[in-house]
């Protein structure tokens, strides 16, 4: 039996520059002498548009359409026989600016639908051809197309079908859509979105000083145009339900005149059976509303709960009963409501106080005691205390306090225990004994102040096992933590001070269980106590970093969930104390190639493309907590390459700059290819990004501009002697004359091939270019010259590299290489540099940082180094990859490596591992192991895993159990399976 296989192959000739379809028939008559014979070619023309996609036509045999830059032709397998170049052909159609479009993929449908194809451009757009007649037909837009589309069958409704199609995403999500084309107006309908993180085309690590962590933003392809990704490690945050957005729900972040700003939050549930049914009561400075989360939404029940809505609310909370009473506390009054009865008993400031007294400033309460806190006009402080009744307060006790009060709360050290602890503009933490209200014991803050306005917001107390804390918010962003001691004749003392900035706003704190809390300052964090210390991570909200206010709800199976004003919307959300890598999607609207993190301002600089109608359009986006700020567009023709910030320090001040590297292009077509555009200048760009306080607007001004350089800028870096830039192969250091605010040049290099990059380390400079791999250089100040070091013996085509010391770089090549070169200090006249280390994988890195994204990288480590011998922090190498991953690079102690290099010698011989054994050969590594084959060990069943661990393995590797605890160590008769087990535990976090 003789196959025609309609497989083909359009290939170039690199002799005779012509392209031809060349048809194959296979003969599997005979099994064991099967053949392979061409039957035919078809040269196309010498200099004729490019041949694109070829594909087959399913219900019709020997027949395909070919799509070229310029036409679609209707081809047969007989044309390709005889040669004939006379086939029926249809110009492809053009845009809105006349241009022809170029596809980049297809879709065949099969039967029931009619002889069409689909097919999608790197715009967007989808057309439909009619296999037939050849005729176009637009379809609709979407997002940018990639190379693969593939038809997934019919979707049938009453009046007849539509076409189900999966597209790859090109730097955009991918999508299930159902295409229409039976209507006079055809219709796209997205069905499913997927994810497509590819390609990680840029990255910037920025550290977060609040909580000693780095955060890393990549240009990512997810979203409809692709977007910016900020990755940083926290506590996960799950959006159980929102509110519609209330513009009236602002807080009180950046104008306390606001009147309409949120001032406090409570949870109050009303059913005493049905724990779902609850209120959520929110006061704002004129009113109160009272909301409740049903069927998973939201509703505005303030009219019908029978709780006073027209004033504001000072504290709002339930005793238990039976029956359940429900307590709201206002200014002059507060409201008893029984819920069994549904009846509001209202009680008057006046007729519970023994003086005259303006109003009710903060409360406290526990199960049915109530403790109020009132103040007079003449300044006079008290402390009052009731019980709850059904429809009535019951007075106990009255304490005068000389000092102004700035909050209260009640804590419970034991069962047996219950604490009032004061905060006072002394400033002070008052402790008072519920009984009687007695004050106990007093801490001042005066040792802790440091601008004379640390006044306490709010405390928590945390208590695990035998240890427990006393956590305090001050006014100016700090907590404060003390240990807490109770003694045995019922006095406290606080000992072991210690301080943390959370941001400028006041630390609020909210207690969820006895040994957590949630902290919300400028950012909101969540604070544990373990293992005898407190550790405090960020939330990582998706939509917004501000939390106005929030309270805690009830809670099971581990996890933690709030009620949360976030972005004037209430939300309820859900808490997953363990901590995590997070991401949040910041929408750019257009394509983006470069991202800087400015940390004065807070503020992201991304540098975009977009598409007009007089082509590619690039500039720049400043970014301020997820909203686009400012925008700066570039010129017509002018690409924006390179991106740097540069800190200058004179005399007192700092003045901090964004340097922005472009190449200009003629906007001609290349003599040979179309989509190239010849460069023909560079220009340098400085920028000032300035912020206007009162508006809180943020804007781009250009301070200086440097035209007509000989190519593009494709690499910025600061120096400590100035600015270092490239211009096509020559390296140029410039200064900045502060007083007449210009940049002149100090000196210039040149190399032998184009560079793409510069890192600086100290003084040690290091080039990277396109064929010469990496080179050292230095600058001499006293002759003005830099000068040649040392280079690397072989050739690389680098893609990016950082530098974590003066003696070291680390690269990624554009063909899967990842390598590490530094300066041989036992050989100081050699001009070459040694290799530290090497490996190949199957993907292109790019944007290499160093990083700690874990707080695990901050805590004592016996299997890992940091890069720098005289740092103390282990931060590892991060990259970026095309494919949309971030590999991480770690580097370990010379023991551990021998020891996992047993290991993975013994894993690679196992079939599980024969896949990956393939893609990372070990003749490609040097001083390296692989994470990934190592990691298959962690996925053995018991028995595997006992042929490749040997006790004669450990030798005096010293194993400590995983960070988490790092004062534990394994029992003598730990097995070998648990030893591993934990060292590539403490290896494979980030």
């Amino acid at each position: 039996m003789q196959i025609l296989n309609l497989n083909y192959n359009i290939g170039i000739s690199d002799v005779e520059m012509v392209c031809r379809l060349v048809v194959y028939a296979i003969d599997t008559s005979d099994q064991d002498n099967m053949t392979i014979e061409r039957c035919g070619r078809l040269p196309l023309e010498r200099v004729g548009p490019l041949p694109l996609l070829l594909i087959p036509i399913y219900d019709t045999l020997e027949t395909f359409i070919l799509i070229t830059e310029l036409y679609a032709s209707y081809l047969t397998i007989e044309d390709v026989y005889s040669g004939n170049v006379l086939h029926p052909t249809s110009n492809l159609p053009t845009n809105a600016d006349g241009e022809v479009v170029i596809f980049t993929a297809y879709a065949a449908p099969k039967p029931p639908s009619p002889s069409i194809l689909y097919l999608g451009t790197s715009s967007g757009d989808f057309y439909a051809l009619d296999i037939k007649s050849l005729e176009w037909r637009f379809v609709g837009q979407r997002n940018s197309v990639g190379v693969a589309m593939q038809y997934l069958g019919p979707a049938y409704h009453d009046s007849g079908h539509k076409d189900v199609i999966v597209y790859a995403g090109e730097g955009a999500d991918h999508e299930v859509i159902t295409i229409d084309v039976e209507q006079s107006v055809p219709d796209i309908s997205v069905l499913q979105s997927l994810e497509n993180r590819a390609p990680l085309i840029d990255a910037h690590i920025s550290r977060d000083p609040l909580s000693s962590l780095d955060v890393l933003y990549v240009c990512t392809g997810q979203d409809r145009y692709g977007s910016v990704r900020e990755i940083r490690s926290g506590v996960g945050v799950e959006m159980l339900s929102i509110s519609p957005p209330d513009p009236e729900w602002n807080g009180l972040r950046f104008s306390p005149l606001i009147m309409t700003s949120v001032t406090g939050i409570w949870y109050l549930p009303y059913d005493e059976k049905n724990k779902d049914s609850f209120y959520i009561v929110v006061s704002f400075a004129l009113e109160t509303r009272v909301l409740s989360n049903v069927d998973q939404e939201i509703q505005d029940v303030s009219e019908t709960c029978g709780l006073v809505c027209d004033k504001p609310t000072v504290f709002s909370g339930y005793c238990g009963g039976p029956p359940r009473v429900l307590v709201q506390v206002l200014e002059t009054q507060v409201n008893l409501y029984n819920t069994s009865k549904g009846s509001l008993t209202t009680v008057a400031l006046d007729s519970i106080q023994s003086f005259n007294s303006s109003k009710i400033s903060h409360v406290a309460m526990e199960d049915a005691m109530l403790i109020i806190c009132t103040s007079s006009m003449d300044g006079q402080w008290s402390l009052n205390k009731f019980y709850i009744g059904a429809e009535s307060l019951e007075k106990s006790d009255v304490v005068v306090v000389n000092q102004e009060i700035s909050f209260m709360t009640i804590i419970s050290v034991s069962h047996e225990q219950n604490y009032l602890i004061v905060g006072t503009h002394r400033p002070s933490i008052c402790v008072y004994n519920t009984e009687d209200l007695t004050c106990i014991h007093e801490e001042l803050l005066v040792d802790v102040s440091t601008a004379g306005i640390n006044i306490p917001e709010s405390c928590a107390f945390l208590e695990y096992q035998s240890s427990r804390f006393l956590v305090v918010g001050l006014r100016d962003g700090t907590l404060i933590s003390y240990q807490l001691d109770s003694m045995i004749d019922g006095t406290v003392q606080l000992r072991n001070a210690s301080q943390r900035p959370l941001g400028s706003l006041p630390v609020k704190l909210v207690s969820q269980n006895k040994h957590s809390c949630i902290a919300i300052s400028d950012h909101a964090w969540y604070v544990e106590q373990r293992n005898k210390r407190i550790v405090i991570k960020p939330l990582c909200i998706l939509e917004s970093d501000y939390v106005a206010a929030i309270t805690s709800l009830p809670s099971e199976d581990g996890y933690q969930n709030y009620a949360a004003v976030i972005d004037q919307k209430l939300c309820m959300i859900c808490l997953d104390p363990r901590e995590d890598i997070n991401m949040r999607t910041i929408h750019i609207g257009e394509t983006s190639r470069r991202v800087l993190h400015d940390r004065p301002t807070n503020c992201l600089i991304v540098a975009y493309s977009g598409v007009t109608n007089s082509g590619r359009q690039d500039g720049l986006n400043v970014i301020h907590e997820g909203k686009i700020v400012a925008t700066i567009k570039m010129a017509e023709h002018e690409i924006i390459c390179s991106m740097a910030g540069w800190s200058i320090q004179h005399q007192t001040k700092t003045y901090r700059y964004i340097c922005v590297g472009v190449a200009v292009h003629s906007g001609t077509r290349h003599e040979h290819n179309a989509r190239r555009t010849p460069v023909e200048s560079g220009r340098l760009l400085l920028y000032r990004l300035k912020r206007r306080k009162r508006e809180m607007q943020y804007c781009l001004s250009q301070v200086w501009h440097e035209d007509a350089l000989p190519a593009g800028v494709l690499a910025i870096c600061p120096h400590p002697h100035g600015l270092l830039f490239s211009t096509g192969r020559t390296l140029h250091l410039h200064q900045l004359d502060i007083s007449t605010g210009r940049l002149e040049m100090v000196a210039q290099e040149p190399a032998r091939s184009p560079i793409t990059l510069i890192q600086v380390a100290q003084e040690r400079i290091c080039v990277g270019t396109q064929m010469d791999s990496m080179s050292f250089y230095r600058y001499d100040p006293g002759n003005r010259k830099l000068l040649f070091l040392k280079s690397d013996m072989l050739m690389r085509t680098v893609s990016g590299a950082v530098m974590p010391h003066i003696g070291l770089v680390i690269g990624t090549e554009r063909y899967g290489g990842v390598f590490g070169l530094m300066e041989d200090t036992n050989k100081p006249a050699s001009r070459s540099l040694s290799q530290a280390f090497g490996f190949h994988m199957p993907d292109v890195a790019l944007g290499v940082q160093t990083g700690a994204l874990s707080l695990m990288d901050r805590l004592p480590n016996d299997h890992t180094l940091p890069w720098d011998d005289t740092g103390s922090v282990r931060k590892p190498i991060l990259a970026c990859t095309l494919s949309g991953s971030v590999i991480v690079v770690r580097r370990i102690t010379l023991e551990t490596y021998e020891f996992l290099r047993t290991i993975e010698s013994r894993i690679r011989q196992q079939n599980c591992a024969r896949t990956l054994s393939t893609i990372y050969s070990p003749n490609e590594t040097v001083h390296t192991l692989n994470g990934d084959i190592l990691h298959l060990f962690l996925r053995m069943t018991i028995s595997e895993q006992q042929t490749l661990v040997r006790d004669e393995d450990f030798g005096a590797l010293d194993l400590k159990a995983y960070p988490a605890n790092p004062a534990a160590t394994y029992p003598a008769n730990s097995s070998g399976i648990d030893k591993v087990t934990n060292v590539l535990m403490n290896l494979q976090y980030l």
